[in-house]
């Protein structure tokens, strides 16, 4: 699948592309929240509960770069708002 096909398939819920963007995404996202959070374990719920919401979300990713930052400043705040 191109980015262009992948990326049209994300903003349709497509289900094929959503699970490319998740066996691409979740592994890096749960090394990013565990370096912020410190606990592999709440890194992955971090990142599940980010993925959930996503799906559920009405934003439309122009490209890459787009899914890359709003993924993760949802794991930021949600690993800060766990913190405090």
């Amino acid at each position: 699948m191109d980015e262009r096909e992948f990326l049209s398939g994300v903003n349709r819920k497509d289900e094929r592309a959503w699970k490319e963007l998740y066996d691409c995404f979740y592994a890096p996202l749960c090394c990013y929240s565990a370096r912020i959070s410190k606990d592999g374990t709440e890194a992955e719920d971090v990142v599940q509960d980010c993925l959930v919401k996503l799906w559920h979300s009405e934003v439309k990713f122009e490209d890459m770069k787009v899914i890359t930052f709003v993924s993760e400043r949802l794991i930021l705040l949600r690993d800060i708002y766990i913190l405090s």
